[in-house]
């Protein structure tokens, strides 16, 4: 396979731990993979004034440092919208976008926006929490079908309030920087919103039954798409 790097980049209230059971599982077929924690998600620091330019810094900050080699970007959830604006500022040192159960960039619009979520309802929440955006609850993870009892108690054992700035902020990208990257989605469908979206080329829709967390769920499943990506790319 190719010798890109592969860099993976956790989603809202995660550090880079959320990745390890892929990190093993890519290991296992031969592939390096390297997990970031943005700041703000690390349980022993406290950080304060982090916005979207933060996180998005957090990776070209990675991306630079790679010097000549290109690297995937993987993205879950919220940072389907890190990882695509940090490929934006560097498209030629990007191999490919692979987004998991991703949320991606629409212009003028914040994450909570796209998520479709009640915008007014969840900034009351963060500023309740002191301007971090509260993780699910076990009530909430409750209907999450595809994560074990286990699964789910170590969900809320670990997940931390997220930075609340960074998905309120409203995304601005050119629509046209991204066009030319090999552009992959997994997860359980692919949704009119994300297959119309403006940003991006074709994307190639890979289809995977496991939940919001498919690193806990389907750890073994999700390599293995993940490993035919870069052996297919």
């Amino acid at each position: 396979m190719k010798n890109e790097k592969l860099s993976l980049i956790p989603g809202a209230w995660s550090d880079a731990s959320i990745w390890e059971l892929i990190v093993d599982e890519l290991s296992n077929l031969g592939i390096e993979s390297l997990s970031i924690t943005l700041e703000g998600l690390d349980k022993e620091i406290t950080k304060k004034h982090i916005d979207l330019e933060t996180h998005i810094h957090n990776v070209t900050t990675y991306i630079e440092a790679q010097q000549n080699d290109q690297c995937y970007l993987v993205g879950h959830s919220y940072s389907g919208i890190v990882a695509s604006l940090a490929a934006a500022r560097f498209p030629d040192k990007i191999a490919g976008l692979i987004f998991v159960e991703a949320f991606l960039p629409e212009n003028n619009k914040s994450l909570l926006e796209v998520a479709g979520l009640d915008v007014e309802s969840e900034i009351k929440a963060i500023k309740q929490n002191n301007g971090l955006w509260p993780p699910p609850t076990m009530e909430e993870l409750i209907h999450q079908p595809f994560l074990s009892e286990s699964q789910k108690y170590y969900l809320i054992n670990t997940m931390v309030g997220h930075p609340g700035k960074t998905i309120t902020d409203k995304v601005q990208i050119d629509k046209d920087v991204l066009k030319n990257i090999p552009t992959y989605y997994i997860g359980g469908n692919l949704s009119e919103r994300i297959k119309t979206n403006p940003n991006f080329g074709n994307i190639t829709f890979n289809k995977l039954n496991g939940g919001h967390w498919p690193m806990l769920s389907k750890p073994k499943a999700l390599a293995s798409i993940i490993n035919k990506l870069q052996l297919n790319s």
